[in-house]
């Protein structure tokens, strides 16, 4: 019994710390330049990309495309892959579709102070079939040049999980699935969203 409580309290412990390391490395990240060309994520080809949508996707989306999220801290340089879906109707969609699925997450992270949080979903299975826990952040951005939603995952040790093809396929292919299901009647999402936002407004 009293192995089996350190072991719970050593994990603990571990998920702890690596909440506090990595939101720093969310709070302190930001987006790579904007080019004319970006990386598709399934064949590691370039295709030209239109910023301003010429429509948007209910339950869709028009590209699916392959970026680079940076964060510097301290003397750190840390790169994840950001896998973002153009043209969605809502720049939270990512962070709903996980909402409804895991309920709410695990931590709110404001990178440099913005006005919308990166939502950040800790330990959890997301591949049908496949035990594998992950740590999940999703975000958005609606602005007059753009609109995405995207997710960025790590396992346990912070390491990318979407910089190989494989993993990055069937990563991919079950948030497309959450995207195409999703339910648009279910509104608990918003009301838990704007909660986050506007309580920090007021601290």
């Amino acid at each position: 019994m009293i192995k089996s409580n350190f072991r719970q309290l050593t994990y603990r412990l571990k998920i702890k710390y690596f909440t506090i390391a990595f939101s720093a490395i969310l709070f302190f990240g930001c987006r790579t330049k904007k080019t004319a060309y970006k990386e598709d994520y399934r064949v590691n080809t370039f295709v030209k990309t239109n910023n301003k949508c010429p429509k948007f996707y209910y339950n869709s989306f028009s590209n699916m495309i392959k970026d680079t999220f940076l964060s510097i801290v301290e003397k750190d340089t840390f790169r994840l892959t950001e896998i973002k879906f153009e043209c969605v109707t809502t720049a939270m969609l990512t962070q709903k579709v996980l909402f409804d699925s895991f309920g709410d997450w695990d931590a709110a992270v404001f990178p440099n102070n913005a006005r919308h949080p990166m939502l950040v979903w800790e330990n959890r299975i997301l591949i049908k079939d496949d035990k594998t826990r992950y740590n999940i952040v999703a975000q958005g951005k609606e602005s007059n040049e753009e609109l995405y939603a995207s997710i960025i995952v790590t396992n346990g040790l912070g390491e990318d999980q979407l910089s190989q093809v494989n993993q990055r396929n069937s990563i991919v292919d079950t948030v497309v699935a959450l995207i195409r299901a999703n339910d648009k009647k279910k509104r608990k999402f918003y009301n838990y969203y704007w909660n986050t936002v506007n309580s920090r407004k007021t601290n």
